[in-house]
């Protein structure tokens, strides 16, 4: 069987324009095998240099998004255990957790927390706004 039914023709054709014309000259690359041409071999070392250069960043940011993730449950833990003590204070210590009026009251201090957190966001963004238009207002008038 003749190669070119084998191989496609872009193939065949395009192997002395990948591997040069000469070869490698008899070099041998990583782990034994033939190299590849000079050229390519050091783009692919210099990628790979490139890659090693921003690993320490990515660790960071790795760590970083890891820490940020467990504070964050952490929070999540503190805030949910603070809201069934309070529930708990309210309905009597005596009151099964699991109870649909415990889950209702649970559910009650949960909604008015995210309204109160967003009405102090809400100030806050006035305030911040306020300040602002005040800073504008003072550079805005001549001092004479």
């Amino acid at each position: 069987m003749a190669g070119g039914r084998l191989w496609p023709l872009g193939v065949i054709g395009a192997w002395p324009t990948l591997w040069g014309e000469a070869g490698c000259g008899g070099g041998r690359g990583a782990m034994g095998s033939v190299c590849p041409h000079p050229t390519l071999l050091s783009r692919r070392e210099q990628h790979i240099a490139e890659c090693m250069a921003q690993m320490p960043r990515l660790i960071e940011d790795w760590r970083r998004q890891k820490r940020e993730r467990w504070e964050k449950a952490q929070a999540d833990k503190e805030r949910k255990a603070r809201l069934q003590a309070e529930a708990q204070e309210r309905l009597g210590y005596h009151v099964d957790p699991r109870s649909a009026r415990f889950q209702e009251l649970l559910q009650d201090l949960e909604k008015q927390e995210r309204k109160r957190l967003k009405e102090q966001k809400q100030k806050q963004k006035q305030e911040a706004r306020a300040a602002a238009l005040a800073t504008v207002a003072a550079s805005g008038t001549p001092s004479s």
